[in-house]
């Protein structure tokens, strides 16, 4: 749910060392420019779905519907 493939990094098939080099590859390959846009586009994504208030947000809300 953190990684948008392409976007903010490369999502590769769990267990699996050619989908890991294969997506390591396709990084490498990469210019910086966009390397760095990659890693402006995830810091970004996570910053605003991750954020640590807005967690504590969904845990408050979450418990006070469990305890009415």
């Amino acid at each position: 749910d953190v990684v948008l493939d392409g976007k903010t990094g490369f999502l590769c098939a769990p267990q699996s060392a050619e989908a890991l080099a294969s997506a390591i590859k396709r990084f490498l390959l990469l210019s910086d420019t966009e390397r760095e846009k990659m890693g402006e586009l995830g810091r970004a994504f996570v910053h605003a779905n991750f954020d640590e208030k807005l967690i504590l947000a969904q845990y408050k809300e979450t418990i006070g519907k469990v305890i009415g």
